[in-house]
């Protein structure tokens, strides 16, 4: 199975990550590294992202280079977080 980022569908990684709260403003980047801003509608702040796809298949999704969730999803799609500091 070919794994990629859908820059079209950025929210789809912050939802699974149970970031909800985060809302992606600007995407910019290829299909396995993509950078871009977004909005915290928790705190009313703004911030950069980004999220990588590693080569172990995992995304690797980064809030101001503070935060790091990494995705895994299984062959029906199901996603597993692990949050990493």
């Amino acid at each position: 199975m070919f794994n990629f980022i859908d820059i079209d569908n950025i929210q789809k990684y912050f939802n699974d990550a149970d970031l909800e709260h985060i809302t992606p403003v600007s995407s910019e980047g290829t299909f396995v590294d993509v950078n871009g801003s977004f909005f915290n509608l928790e705190n009313h702040r703004p911030g950069v992202y980004n999220i990588r796809l590693l080569s172990d298949d995992t995304y690797a999704v980064c809030l101001n280079n503070k935060q790091r969730y990494d995705l895994k999803y299984d062959e029906s799609n199901r996603c597993t977080v692990e949050q990493r500091c």
